[in-house]
């Protein structure tokens, strides 16, 4: 029993000073340089039409919602290039709010 102790107490300060020898040599040409960093900043993102700057794409901190970023979709060809919009069709419809209220109570009769 006590061989077997005094086994596992050389075995641990083998160990030991393997590990402190080990580090002491790979750690001996290392000096702790520290840089300063910028500050963090977001990405921004602009595509450029001949010489004009169109688009530009804000990173952002917090969950956006789709309609506030709907607006800056950038329609792209599969090859990253641009893809040119020959013609927009947009139609506004809505009702007054009066109109709507007599159509309610149209329904109801």
């Amino acid at each position: 029993m006590k061989k077997k102790i005094m086994k596992a107490g050389i075995l641990i300060v083998v160990f030991c000073a393997a590990v402190i020898i080990s580090s002491l040599v790979i750690n001996k040409d290392v000096s702790d340089e520290a840089a300063d960093m910028g500050a963090a900043s977001l990405p921004e993102i602009s595509f450029y039409v001949g010489e004009t700057e169109v688009n530009p794409l804000f990173g952002y901190v917090n969950k956006m919602e789709i309609p506030a970023v709907r607006d800056t979709i950038t329609p792209l060809k599969s090859d990253g290039s641009l893809t040119e919009i020959r013609s927009i069709n947009l139609n506004m419809r809505y009702i007054r709010l009066t109109e709507r209220r007599n159509m309610q109570k149209a329904k109801r009769i």
